[in-house]
């Protein structure tokens, strides 16, 4: 059964590539957990491999390509999910998309960013070495509800077990809980800045990103000195920072999906090192960003005023009107935003103002690959 699974995923994948239906991360998992529900129980008995979980609201996909980039550069064989897709359907694909028919894979690590609520349905199947737990802060709440139902399924997901090494972030008041019940070794990373210098990250909220990969790295042996030497060559994770030249313009996405991460980005913007006379606002409600949108109405409203100040101001998506209000909230001038659900429209727009040179875009999840694919064909890699 395993192996029809396998040449089903593998075929919808070369379909949905060959066919431009989209990066085909996701549906090759779906079928083939459709066909055998049991797989990721086979995954778990063909590789004896070190399996990392990386979870958290924020941070996941960076953590996760700083965790891969170094154990790489130390001549590990490793997979991950590095399209970012961290639902159980996603991770299946990860897995089956590295498998062949012919050749049996020695795998080192499996370094896999898990989705809040996947994570409690992946540790039933599978215990990893490591678990990474990053952060927890309001997002999706019509999935997820508030952030202390997610902990309480984290808490009883640890409860049968004592082998896993759970990495996560001592500043984080609510993590006090894991530590109390969790009777396995745990481990802390902070948010330190000095790292940060040896790397060509930026932006102040990546350093518990790194701290925390560091950390795991030397649960392997791994000392600081070797994973700075390793992340000389390190680029951001897609939309994550992530520079695109279009049509002679600079585009800059930051992935901006929740509370925390706009204000953690616009805090970024404001600090002066990135230089922008556009921002691009772009908000949607897709079923994979959540339907209810009310969570920007908890972002700092003096950030957005202060983004906004003296910028050209540019708003798309299915949810434009919104965005618009809420910064009419915060005190910017309505008048002078220019605002349509085309994405494509707002773009174009851009791209003929000759005011616009340096555009930083702030999308939610749908609107980053969105933006990913309008300028550069392609959503993820």
């Amino acid at each position: 059964m395993f192996y029809i699974a396998l040449l089903l995923a593998k075929i919808a994948n070369h379909i949905i590539v060959l066919l431009h239906l989209g990066a085909g991360f996701t549906w090759p998992g779906y079928i083939a957990v459709s066909v055998y529900p049991g797989i990721l129980n086979e995954f778990k008995k063909r590789y004896s491999t070190k399996y990392i979980f990386i979870s958290g609201t924020n941070g996941k996909t960076t953590t996760a390509k700083l965790i891969s980039h170094i154990l790489h550069k130390e001549n590990y064989i490793v997979i991950s999910n590095k399209s970012g897709a961290n639902l159980v359907n996603g991770i299946v694909s990860a897995l089956l998309l590295e498998t062949s028919f012919f050749k049996k894979k020695n795998l080192d690590f499996c370094v896999l960013e898990v989705d809040e609520l996947a994570l409690i349905e992946l540790l039933k199947v599978i215990e990893p070495r490591v678990l990474v737990l990053l952060n927890l802060s309001r997002d999706q709440l019509d999935r997820y509800g508030e952030i202390d139902i997610i902990l309480d399924k984290w808490v009883d997901s640890l409860r049968n077990t004592k082998s896993i090494s759970v990495v996560m972030d001592s500043l984080q008041p609510e993590f006090k809980k894991v530590s109390e019940y969790y009777k396995g070794p745990v481990f802390y990373f902070d948010d330190s800045l000095e790292p940060l210098e040896h790397t060509n990250l930026v932006g102040d909220y990546n350093a518990k990103n790194l701290n925390a990969a560091l950390t795991v790295c030397g649960l392997f042996g791994i000392g600081k000195d070797r994973c700075f030497n390793a992340l000389s060559d390190f680029s951001v994770a897609y939309g994550r920072g992530e520079m695109i030249d279009y049509q002679g313009k600079s585009f800059r996405i930051f992935l901006a999906k929740n509370p925390s991460s706009f204000n953690n980005n616009l805090t970024l913007l404001l600090a002066g090192n990135l230089k922008y006379d556009t921002l691009l606002l772009v908000l949607n409600d897709e079923v994979r960003d959540g339907r209810d949108i009310s969570w920007i109405y908890d972002v700092d409203p003096s950030l957005l005023e202060k983004a906004c100040l003296g910028k050209n101001v540019y708003v798309a998506g299915t949810r434009n009107l919104d965005m618009c209000a809420r910064l009419n909230y915060s005190g910017v001038d309505s008048s002078g935003i220019k605002t349509d659900t085309s994405l494509q429209k707002i773009v174009n727009e851009c791209s003929s103002d000759e005011t616009a040179k340096s555009i930083a875009v702030l999308p939610n999840y749908s609107a980053m690959l969105e933006t990913r694919k309008l300028l550069t064909g392609k959503e993820i890699l």
